[in-house]
């Protein structure tokens, strides 16, 4: 399982394993993770987080999944955002993968 800590890494994977990468997620506050780059060739699922718990300044975790269908090497980058307000982002997460 990947997470904030691996923001930068290049990660080499065979083609077709899934790699699971967990982000945190401060809900309450709107924000969310969205996908700003994919590489040609890669497969992404977003699973968000259904309830939050606790009250404000919690976080929840979400969970991404992705898989190569290809040999590839390319950048995966999600920005920490509110949908309705684009400009305002908090964070950035940066993925290299290499699939062989």
């Amino acid at each position: 399982m990947l997470s904030k800590a691996d923001n930068g890494r290049m990660i080499e994977t065979p083609v077709g394993e899934a790699l699971a990468i967990e982000l945190p997620e401060l809900a309450t506050a709107g924000f969310e993770w969205a996908l700003v780059a994919i590489p040609p060739g890669l497969v992404v699922s977003i699973e968000r987080p259904h309830a939050i718990v606790g009250g404000v300044g919690s976080t929840a975790r979400t969970r991404i999944v992705v898989h190569a269908e290809r040999a590839l090497t390319g950048t995966l980058v999600f920005v920490h955002r509110q949908p309705w307000n684009p400009s305002a982002t908090d964070e950035r997460f940066e993925l290299t993968i290499v699939a062989r």
